[in-house]
């Protein structure tokens, strides 16, 4: 039978278990008060009974002025108002949450964090809230600026004079500016999003790779639908192309595409834009048929060359064959010219010289 142990036994066990204990609260502090994150616990009425040392750095108070407060006492009123609303949500439901919560902190500075709560429930104290709360601050300041600089790329695609389309790496269309409405005549409710080479059945009746596809993806057999199309740095340049989808006698355009890349250098998509070159284009026709034409009556030009035999009295002209002709007429025939008849001063003189008429005449010619 084993004897009882003598109370300085039982004092020195027990000393030796609050040791043990000091020493297991003190590792599990350090662990705690190394984590970056902003950890806490609370009782049921929302009382802080823990908090690691970031979350007091975050307040910018000791955890002797934090420890028995509540999020009133520290926050404003709707920050803590949020706390509150969410604190109650995990203790009525029992269930953890997460969500972004907004606070101030000892700078004076909004800051934004991602918390999750959970409950504990604990012999003695009841149901406990543990959370832990994780600074997404520049997370968000970053998605906020990516989504300003999407939405000012956004704004100047949406505003070029010249119509414009982007696609993504898959090939669905996410941008479609006005001019490209304007052009299409298909609004970009209607388009965006959609890909199978939706974007080009306005020009061209059906789905097929456009230059915007032909930049991500070479096809030399679709190139070769293109009037003129080189390479530059990676960007395609077609000079011409002709839509016969587009108003009432087709149109002309010329266009340039080029690869869209991410941050890493990897390639997310194309991006076009076309103008509008029929007026340009069918002036070009005119002038060329007008040359052409020029140039055939030109061929046909016959030239009087030579001696020509003339009258001196009538002025008749005698042609290759022996016959008289008047001057009028076989200038014309060789030259292809008109005549139209008047009299000259001098002829007109001697004609009507004698004349009363001719002599009050207003449109005397100057000596």
């Amino acid at each position: 039978m084993e004897s009882k142990p003598s109370y300085a036994e039982l004092g020195q066990r027990v000393k030796e278990l609050e040791n043990e204990l000091q020493t297991k609260e003190q590792f599990f502090n350090n662990i705690l008060n190394n984590i970056p994150d902003l950890i806490f616990v609370k009782d049921a009425n929302h009382r802080w009974i823990y908090l690691n040392d970031a979350f007091c750095a975050a307040l910018g108070r000791s955890r002797e002025e934090l420890i028995g407060k509540t999020d009133y006492d520290i926050h404003t009123k709707e920050q803590a108002d949020i706390f509150w609303q969410k604190d109650n949500l995990v203790l009525e439901t029992g269930c953890a949450n997460s969500n972004e919560e907004t606070y101030t902190d000892a700078q004076g500075e909004l800051r934004t964090i991602l918390t999750r709560k959970s409950i504990f429930k604990d012999k003695k104290s009841g149901q406990i809230i543990v959370g832990i709360s994780h600074d997404i601050t520049e997370k968000k300041r970053a998605e906020q600026a990516l989504a300003d600089s999407q939405r000012r790329l956004a704004d100047i695609i949406e505003f070029l004079p010249d119509p414009t389309c982007v696609i993504d790496i898959e090939g669905r269309v996410v941008a479609w500016n006005r001019a490209m409405e304007k052009m299409s005549g298909i609004k970009k409710e209607k388009i965006l999003g959609k890909g199978d080479y939706a974007y080009s059945v306005p020009f061209y009746g059906e789905p097929r790779p456009t230059l915007i596809d032909l930049v991500l993806k070479p096809d030399r057999d679709y190139e070769k639908q293109y009037l003129s199309i080189k390479e530059i740095n990676g960007d395609l340049f077609a000079s011409v192309a002709f839509s016969s989808s587009l108003g009432i006698d087709g149109r002309y355009f010329e266009g340039t595409a080029g690869k869209l890349y991410n941050s890493e250098g990897n390639v997310v998509g194309a991006i076009e834009t076309v103008r509008d070159i029929t007026a340009m284009k069918r002036a070009e026709q005119d002038r060329e048929r007008l040359i052409s034409e020029l140039q055939d009556a030109l061929a046909n030009v016959r030239t009087l060359k030579g001696l020509l035999p003339i009258c001196s009295a009538c002025k008749k002209i005698r042609d290759d064959k022996g016959y008289w002709t008047k001057i009028e007429a076989y200038i014309k025939r060789h030259a292809e010219v008109d005549f139209s008849h008047s009299l000259c001063p001098e002829c007109a003189e001697k004609l009507y010289g004698n004349e009363d008429w001719f002599k009050k005449r207003e449109d005397k010619p100057k000596k």
